[in-house]
């Protein structure tokens, strides 16, 4: 009858809204409890695991935003109803009305490396790259434009590890003098798009919008 997997963690406080004392607490659904991928992790490249990485025993998973990867694992349990505590319930969170639900899978993004916001380049042709993921499935293309031309789609690099950043870049030309706009848009192998404007929710969360980078030519 098991629904969910809760990991506790043996952080604990009193939230600035909140008059109760609660651990950190997450649940995962049974079944991403039950992927291969998501471990108990008490050495990191080889070494015991340090305590600010969440020693002795740090939940990862892979493909979900960081507070499902719970510190200082204290107590596992399974649950047969959906977990209602504070972390899983009052925040991270998207909220949107009164509609209200966990968040977790990584939404498909990319971000600029170069050129930085703010720096002139010379006219000529210029390289832009960067890095796009996603937790629901490799990426499989990422797109660049420039001002106001169409979409061009970049190289991407070899795969580095399921799970990796990939690395894509793309050349462009800039022969005109003043300020310049530059926007990557990824898109995975599940058919998820970055959007242009990222679905609103009250705190914020999972903003994966589409983010410009101003450069100059000089």
């Amino acid at each position: 009858d098991v629904v969910e997997i809760l990991i506790a963690g043996a952080d604990r406080g009193t939230p600035a809204d909140s008059r109760t004392e609660t651990r950190f607490a997450r649940a995962l659904p049974l079944d991403k409890a039950l992927d291969p991928n998501v471990i108990l992790a008490v050495e990191l490249n080889g070494s015991p695991l340090a305590p600010e990485h969440g020693a002795p025993a740090r939940l990862v998973v892979p493909g979900w935003y960081g507070m499902a990867s719970v510190k200082w694992v204290a107590r596992i349990a399974a649950l047969t109803e959906p977990f209602a505590g504070w972390f899983q319930r009052d925040r991270y969170v998207y909220e949107r009305d009164h509609d209200r639900r966990p968040v977790d899978v990584v939404r498909v993004k990319s971000l600029l490396v170069a050129p930085e916001s703010g720096v002139g380049v010379a006219r000529g042709r210029l390289l832009v790259w960067g890095w796009a993921w996603s937790g629901a499935a490799a990426i499989a293309a990422v797109d660049v434009a420039l001002d106001d031309e169409t979409w061009q789609p970049a190289t991407l690099d070899p795969p580095l590890a399921p799970h990796a950043w990939r690395r894509f870049s793309h050349a462009v030309a800039v022969d005109s003098p003043g300020r310049h706009v530059v926007r990557t848009r990824a898109r995975d192998a599940a058919g998820r798009v970055q959007p242009e404007v990222a679905p609103w929710n009250r705190r914020g969360y999972g903003n994966n919008a589409v983010t410009p980078v101003s450069f100059y030519v000089v």
